[in-house]
């Protein structure tokens, strides 16, 4: 197994303090991590794939058949890799949980084989989004962007002090 070099040891800290919050969050709020494929989407921000996008750009019988044919095809492995991912995750939480002392060369193998999984599954998405534009035209690459780019539209939030007086 490959060793990790000396600036990722450095920041192997701070990189397991992002991931355990990341987790955290993603696990409790999936919006604000990868979808969760509910919506048969294919995650990591790739629009492409869910099915308010596609339904939105009003695609023809055949996009539509070769979008579906895409998506049928990557769908096991992206479920697998996302599985694997998640498990991988789990790993490092469970060693970082777990009793007795802990050092960073502990946790390296499992550091390096969420990173390699991670890696995959990143791939894996954008081999399919890849796949999927494929098989759209240029202006219905453009709509998909314009989705994309409204559903960053910042919205105004009020905030309350809960510790105001009321």
């Amino acid at each position: 197994m490959a060793t990790l070099d000396v600036e990722t040891r450095r920041n192997l800290p701070s990189i397991l303090a992002v991931t355990s919050f990341v987790v955290g969050v993603t696990a409790t709020l999936p919006a604000l991590g990868r979808q969760t494929h509910d919506d048969g989407g294919i995650g990591a921000g790739a629009f492409f794939g869910t099915p308010s996008a596609l339904h939105a750009l009003d695609l023809t019988a055949d996009q539509r058949h070769s979008v579906q044919s895409v998506l049928r095809t990557h769908t096991r492995a992206l479920h697998q890799l996302a599985a694997d991912d998640k498990a991988a995750k789990r790993a490092i939480e469970d060693r970082l949980l777990g009793p007795g002392d802990l050092s960073e060369q502990d946790l390296d193998p499992l550091v390096q084989q969420e990173l390699e999984i991670r890696s995959e599954l990143v791939r894996a998405r954008v081999t399919t989004a890849l796949d999927v534009r494929k098989e759209l035209t240029p202006e219905q690459v453009e709509q998909v962007a314009s989705l994309r780019d409204g559903f960053r539209v910042p919205t105004k939030r009020v905030r309350t002090n809960p510790m105001a007086p009321g």
